[in-house]
């Protein structure tokens, strides 16, 4: 059944929000799919909402599995991967961008290097499709394969082998795939945080004089708190 076909049941969930199943099972290369409505979906759900998104599939073109990881990612919903048998390719693209994953006994996961031909005969547009599609290749190692596999494992893909992982192996990559990602968020957030340039200067001026305000509050607690236990503070002010 096609992602985008299928009809959605909602199904009971929290009081706040709702739990819908949806269904990935054929291959995602159908350049001719129209994926707008499942774009307009996944930007309609609230923070309270959950996709339990059941994956069974092939994989298939680089940039339909892009707008689907993509449409999910900036979705504000719990989406959770139900992954009970094959999962390759492009397919695993879109299973990694999910929140949360459950695992069949049967699960089949199964990573390689973009692949393709380049459309082309002229040697020189070979060359420069070739060299967008290796461009490709390490844009999607570094935002999903370098939270699941080695350096060693990517340069062997890389290479041309396929890595293919069950369920034990998979849980394992996954949890610590799951904790590398959540520190790469983390760390993007701080980032974000330290760029004031869109701040005005008077914005920065009031920031400012609200951090002070809070400074003493923080002292006046302490020395507060210090006092009673007769010791002293290392704060002046």
């Amino acid at each position: 059944m096609n992602i985008e076909n299928m009809e959605l049941e909602k199904l009971t969930g929290t009081p706040l929000g709702m739990r819908y199943p949806l269904y990935l099972t054929q291959d995602v290369i159908d350049q001719g799919n129209d994926y707008s409505n499942f774009i307009t979906f996944c930007s309609s759900l609230s923070e309270y909402d959950q996709v339990d998104l059941h994956i069974s599939c092939l994989g298939g073109r680089v940039s339909t599995t892009s707008i689907i990881a993509t449409a999910i990612e900036n979705s504000r919903a719990t989406f959770i991967a139900h992954l009970n048998s094959i999962c390759w390719s492009g397919a695993t693209v879109v299973a990694l961008s999910c929140d949360g994953w459950v695992l069949g006994d049967m699960v089949e996961f199964g990573l390689h290097s973009t692949q393709g031909g380049t459309g082309y005969s002229e040697l020189s547009k070979v060359k420069m499709r070739a060299d967008a599609m290796e461009r490709m290749n390490d844009l999607i190692d570094s935002k999903y394969y370098s939270n699941l596999l080695t350096p060693e494992e990517i340069k062997r893909m890389k290479d041309g082998a396929e890595i293919t992982f069950f369920k034990d192996e998979l849980t394992e990559r996954l949890k610590v795939y799951a904790e590398k990602r959540s520190e790469k968020l983390f760390k993007k957030d701080i980032e974000s945080q330290n760029d004031l340039s869109e701040f005005t200067s008077e914005q920065l001026e009031d920031e400012v004089i609200a951090c002070r305000e809070d400074i003493k509050l923080y002292q006046k607690e302490i020395r507060s708190r210090l006092k009673e236990k007769g010791g002293v503070s290392k704060c002046s002010g």
